[in-house]
């Protein structure tokens, strides 16, 4: 007896279940014959896919440093953008050292970090003029853009910004008693 196959047992199924059976419940139909003398149909194309709705960069930005410059310098501030989490603002020529102060002096944008100019050749003003400020106590950027028709300069020079008679260029404004 003990050299006897041993017949395998059913597994053991807990009470009030049915056992898993190894076939499917539902059987596949059979098969349809193919004729040879019928070509097959190609199979449907598939539905195009819907494009992706444009990514939006910009958004219109009105926070409370935008309400501030709003209320103190009204139509010089031109356009206020959010893009890609930088606030960029676009203000009016005439009025960029005005606003430039206040921003350094009352915001606390202590430190002109980029000074750089944008060539746009299709557009009237083709130029921005763009200053890239950061605040180190409140630990933000602050983009300002003004657009100009050329970046020719006078006989007495780039552009200065200052106070008094003995006026300064961008990066004296933002770092005093610092001449280039």
């Amino acid at each position: 007896m003990a050299d006897e196959p041993k017949e395998p047992k059913p597994p053991q199924v807990p009470t009030g279940e049915k056992p898993a059976s190894g076939t499917p419940a539902v059987s596949a139909p059979p098969a349809k014959p193919t004729d040879a003398g019928v070509p097959a149909a190609p199979p449907k194309a598939a539905a195009p896919v819907p494009p992706k709705p444009p990514v939006v960069l910009q958004t219109p930005l009105d926070n409370e440093l935008v309400k501030r410059l709003r209320a103190r310098f009204g139509a010089a501030l031109r356009e206020a953008i959010e893009d890609r989490k930088q606030a960029i603002l676009t203000v009016e020529r005439a009025r960029l050292v005005e606003i430039v102060l206040y921003l350094r002096d009352e915001e606390k944008f202590d430190m002109l970090s980029d000074l750089t100019a944008v060539d746009w050749p299709k557009r009237e003003k083709r130029f921005d003029v763009v200053l890239d400020l950061y605040s180190f106590p409140k630990n933000e950027r602050l983009r300002l853009k003004v657009h100009k028709k050329c970046l020719a300069w006078r006989a007495s020079g780039p552009p200065r910004i200052g106070r008094s008679a003995k006026s300064s260029t961008c990066s004296e404004l933002f770092f005093p008693g610092i001449r280039n």
